[in-house]
């Protein structure tokens, strides 16, 4: 099983690069969508539509194939853990290790997923990263077509940024919720979250900073829109 380190060491190796791509990012015209642009100026900021840019062209949560990018849609928990996994890693190399890899949730084990499921071994690195657990799951469901709700998502992108969420570690746990949940309307009542809310949340985890409980402000200002606004 591995560590919260070896998660903390990837997270830094994707920020280095993200960084280092900045640049590259004035390349691009600015990216539009066609449900996005029917509803800016009601239910998106200009700051929203940016992190969700900026989750689309990382490749965490990425448009759809007919220019939408569904900012209402729901995020499911086979979806959420893809996105985890996408917060760490540009490429498939890692995930490829857990093709045969078999987790607790796995239908050989008595739980819900698949031999052929292709969220198998997303399921199985995240388990082995110890973000996820069947250890307090009814019946080992992995349940990947619900929508995830708020107290599960939080605490998925807090283990993936490596912010622990047990009581000792209480008060950063929090910090961390305050700074990234910032502007999602999001917490951990809410039943479901949507895929602009999701934008949100991850953005603000990326460009978190524990050493200084806010977002890193000089990081975020290269992450500005294409036209130099936010």
């Amino acid at each position: 099983m591995r560590t919260i380190k070896s998660l903390l060491a990837a997270i830094m190796a994707v920020v280095m690069i993200v960084c280092m791509s900045v640049s590259a990012f004035a390349a691009y015209e600015e990216i539009k969508y066609d449900d996005v642009h029917e509803l800016y100026g009601t239910t998106l900021s200009e700051v929203n539509l940016h992190y969700i840019r900026l989750v689309d062209k990382l490749g965490i949560i990425s448009a759809h194939t007919n220019g939408s990018f569904d900012p209402s849609g729901k995020i499911t928990r086979g979806e959420a853990v893809k996105i985890a996994y996408r917060m760490l890693h540009y490429n498939y190399d890692e995930l490829a290790e857990y093709e045969n890899e078999i987790s607790s949730f796995d239908e050989m084990e008595g739980g819900d997923l698949a031999d052929a499921s292709l969220l198998r071994p997303y399921v199985a690195w995240a388990e082995d990263y110890q973000l996820v657990s069947a250890e307090y799951v009814p019946e080992q469901k992995f349940e990947p077509e619900r929508n995830i709700s708020g107290e599960e998502f939080i605490t998925l992108i807090s283990k993936t940024c490596g912010i622990a969420t047990g009581e000792d570690n209480a008060a950063e746990y929090e910090e961390f919720q305050t700074i990234v949940l910032e502007g999602s309307e999001v917490d951990a009542s809410v039943e479901s979250i949507n895929r602009e809310q999701a934008a949100i949340i991850v953005a603000r985890a990326m460009m978190y900073d524990a050493n200084v409980g806010t977002i890193d402000l000089e990081m975020l200002s290269g992450f500005r829109d294409f036209d130099g606004n936010l």
